[in-house]
């Protein structure tokens, strides 16, 4: 029982002296009375930017897309084609003009022939 009291004593009676000095301001004076106030709470809204996540960088692998595409393209470039076309022949009989005809007399030249022929 003994220890009850003392346990109570210290647990409920010594704080409050404990306490009781740091209720006076440092220079206080004796015979005057002190109350301690606490002046309510300021609050100032303070406007800052805050690092939420640091700069970064990233690699993302972005899946393979295929798609069909019709397209043209060169398989073999122009080129000229000779072929061989047999020779087909044929007998055509055609009168040529040789010398037109004309109204000279065919004496000077026969005349001509024969001297010709006669000294050579």
């Amino acid at each position: 029982m003994k220890h009850k009291i003392l346990f109570t004593f210290f647990l409920h009676i010594l704080p409050l002296f404990l306490f009781a000095q740091s209720f006076l301001p440092p220079n206080a004076v004796v015979g005057d009375c002190y109350a301690k106030c606490l002046p309510p709470d300021q609050f100032e809204t303070v406007t800052e930017q805050v690092l939420l996540k640091e700069a970064s960088s990233r690699i993302v692998v972005t899946p393979t897309e295929f798609k069909t595409v019709k397209d043209s393209f060169l398989l073999k470039e122009a080129h000229i084609v000779y072929e061989f076309v047999e020779p087909t022949f044929a007998t055509i009989t055609d009168s040529i003009l040789v010398e037109e005809a004309s109204k000279k007399s065919h004496i000077k030249q026969l005349f001509m022939k024969l001297l010709c022929n006669k000294y050579w």
